[in-house]
């Protein structure tokens, strides 16, 4: 690390965005081996230009981080790109999800899923491979639920909403003919009280009240 630290104080960025014939940078190689320190160093230096680098085939410093499972490399690589960052594949279509995924990284393969989403989930080979089919071929059978979680998740999201939306109209609804209902209630009670009102006047010679005599 401190050799790193050396060698970078002296060629600053354009030592750490230097790369090898087949295009492979200091950076993909710190995160293929996992040595996470190293690799906050280079970004450090390098920032977000670094970590889009790629190799001749597209192979990208998260595709190879996540292969071999190093989700601490993944977390650091993704707090400088982001989204931008996992939607990268290589020349074949390949993902780091699919990568992640074939060798069963359940921590790796959610940690680009929530960044990524459906739609790096969905996203396939130039043969038709999916993340999902390699997993379920490896017999990954966490990252299986992991895939179709991501998945679901947003269809769930949207139908409970509507659900919820239609249960306040209908409970605005009920509301709504319950309140008529008892303001008809209560009107024709007023009017029977004040019929029997009028009746019993009237049996002892009485005149009947004022608001019925106006009312009639």
């Amino acid at each position: 690390m401190e050799v790193v630290r050396a060698l970078l104080e002296v060629g600053g960025r354009e030592v750490a965005m230097m790369t090898r014939n087949d295009g492979v940078s200091c950076l993909w190689i710190s995160a293929k081996k996992g040595h996470l320190e190293v690799v906050k160093a280079l970004l450090e230096v390098g920032g977000g230009k670094l970590v889009m680098l790629t190799a001749d085939d597209g192979a990208s410093c998260i595709s190879i981080s996540a292969e071999e499972g190093h989700v601490d490399v993944v977390n650091a690589l993704l707090e400088f790109e982001g989204r931008e960052l996992v939607m990268l594949t290589e020349n074949d279509g390949t993902s780091c999800l699919y990568m992640s995924a074939q060798n069963g990284h359940l921590d790796v393969v959610k940690a680009l899923l929530e960044v990524g989403g459906r739609e790096l989930g969905m996203l396939t080979k130039d043969n038709g491979a999916s993340c999902l089919s390699i997993s379920a071929e490896e017999g990954h059978i966490h990252t299986v639920h992991a895939r179709t979680h991501a998945h679901t998740h947003t269809h769930t999201h949207t139908h409970t909403h509507r659900e919820r939306a239609s249960e306040r109209e209908r409970t605005h609804a009920h509301a709504h003919a319950h309140a008529h209902t008892h303001i008809r209630k209560h009107t024709l009670t007023v009017c029977v009280l004040q019929c029997i009102s009028c009746w019993q006047r009237l049996n002892l010679g009485l005149p009947p009240p004022l608001s019925s005599r106006e009312s009639l």
